[in-house]
């Protein structure tokens, strides 16, 4: 989240080194920063790509790069907490030069989806006298509440019963709370959502299967565009922790 002013978000893949002219030229033409971008990265495979999208970011004017992190290494073995804290101090530090910094976020199919994992990188990148910027895209964790397929990622369901962990926004203690009150949340995607989000069963993978289902709109569609009842009212609970955050940065200030 960064109040001031509009955020135009791009996604920078290896080829946009070519189109950075053109964004330049349409940001200046209508007035519309470029104030952050963002890519999904496998590391030991795209590492040199991250700190080139982050340096493409510094030259459109990006204030913040949104980071995804796949969960497995380029040789195939489950990232550990030290390595991804790490890579972030790397990327952190040749952010903080440039003028573009990273954001790690939190994000299906990747190591974030494990949300306990994402305090223990915080603690071990602020151990190090770094800030921990994370972004917060909250629909990851609305959409896992009451579904019984989501419980069984990441051992969810037992982290639940046991009380290491709180979804529901409503709940004092939740994790979206948690991340917003520690001062992590620099960036935030406002993608709405409700709990035990219907799948996406319209749209299909190249296998086939249908994907996990992480977006509901925000307002009613027209007829044929939805492929499910369409319920305003579900989407308290994404909505909360939208307020959350705002009051939070209004209190605190943190820009």
């Amino acid at each position: 989240m960064y109040p001031a002013g509009v955020i135009c978000e791009i996604m920078a893949d290896s080829g946009s080194m070519a189109r950075t002219a053109d964004l330049e030229t349409l940001a200046e033409k209508y007035d519309l920063p470029i104030l952050c971008g963002g890519w999904f990265y496998r590391l030991g495979k795209d590492d040199d790509l991250l700190k080139e999208n982050l340096k493409l970011g510094a030259k459109l004017g990006s204030k913040f790069h949104n980071v995804q992190i796949f969960l497995h290494h380029s040789d195939g073995h489950i990232l550990s907490d030290n390595e991804i804290a790490e890579k972030y101090l790397e990327v952190y530090e040749f952010g903080e030069k440039i003028g573009c910094l990273p954001c790690f976020e939190i994000h299906i199919n990747m190591w974030s989806e494990d949300f306990l994992r994402i305090e223990s990188v915080a603690n071990i990148v602020q151990n190090k006298g770094a800030v921990y910027r994370m972004t917060l895209d909250h629909s990851h964790v609305i959409f896992k509440i009451d579904n019984k397929e989501e419980m069984k990622m990441f051992d969810l369901k037992n982290q639940l019963i046991n009380k290491e962990i709180i979804l529901d926004p409503f709940i004092t203690g939740n994790v979206s709370e948690k991340w917003i009150n520690q001062g992590l949340i620099w960036l935030m995607h406002a993608r709405s959502v409700i709990p035990n989000n219907p799948k996406n069963i319209k749209g299909h993978h190249p296998n086939g299967t249908v994907g996990r289902g992480v977006q509901y709109p925000f307002i009613k569609p027209l007829p044929d565009q939805f492929h499910t009842d369409w319920d305003g009212t579900k989407l308290v609970h994404w909505k909360e922790v939208v307020k959350k955050i705002l009051k939070y940065h209004f209190e605190n200030k943190q820009f």
